[in-house]
């Protein structure tokens, strides 16, 4: 039996998407974490837990009790938070890329 899980990308680094989507997770019931899978960056998201407070385990190879990361690695440093930047707006577009590329899009 196949099951699907909901990608969710994790849009600008730099942005509220990664802060957005820490604090949507930890709103939910633990089991239902385990049908998502962040489209994105450890880095960001754990930078996100920190900003936000939420005490989320995230893993591009998962285990029990953390939240599957299809890691799309950024290249250089992690953009700082609020400050425009190629490097930012590039991982964004890959994100989605890699999203596409992988789901199962009818």
């Amino acid at each position: 039996m196949h099951t699907s899980r909901v990608a969710v990308t994790l849009g600008d680094p730099a942005g509220v998407g990664p802060e957005v989507i820490v604090k949507a997770l930890a709103a939910l019931p633990e089991t239902d974490r385990a049908n998502f899978v962040v489209v994105g960056n450890v880095e960001a998201l754990e930078r996100a837990n920190r900003v936000t407070g939420t005490e989320l385990y995230f893993s591009a190879t998962p285990a029990a009790g953390t939240i599957a990361v299809d890691e799309v690695v950024i290249d250089g440093k992690l953009p700082e938070i609020g400050k425009v930047s190629p490097v930012a707006g590039d991982a964004s577009v890959r994100y989605i890329k890699r999203a596409v590329e992988t789901g199962d899009v009818r």
